[in-house]
């Protein structure tokens, strides 16, 4: 299992805009992740955010322990945001407490 799944919802129309998402997310220097792909819909002009984010629902199974919605016009300006985000995810866990109430 991955630690983190990078969602991106594409929309028909940013080929463009998906491909320097795409590759904002390959320059991460820890491969600890998955990244789907979601076409948001069937039609050519887009469902628009809330249905988007709907949509979201119908991708399955994510085999990772956190998810990154991450648009298709959007991308990872860090290199290095992975490893931190791990190196933070490890650190906040650790001081956690859980407490069972009976």
């Amino acid at each position: 299992m991955k630690t983190i799944a990078f969602i991106t919802r594409v929309h028909p129309k940013r080929p463009k805009m998906l491909e320097v998402c795409i590759d904002s997310i390959k320059t991460q220097t820890d491969d600890d992740y998955i990244h789907i792909l979601h076409r948001d819909d069937n039609t050519e002009n887009g469902y628009g955010v809330i249905m988007a984010n709907r949509s979201l629902v119908k991708v399955s199974p994510i085999n990772a322990r956190y998810v990154m919605i991450l648009d298709d016009d959007d991308m990872l300006i860090d290199s290095i945001l992975l490893r931190y985000s791990k190196e933070s995810l490890a650190r906040i866990i650790q001081k956690l407490s859980f407490l069972r109430a009976s």
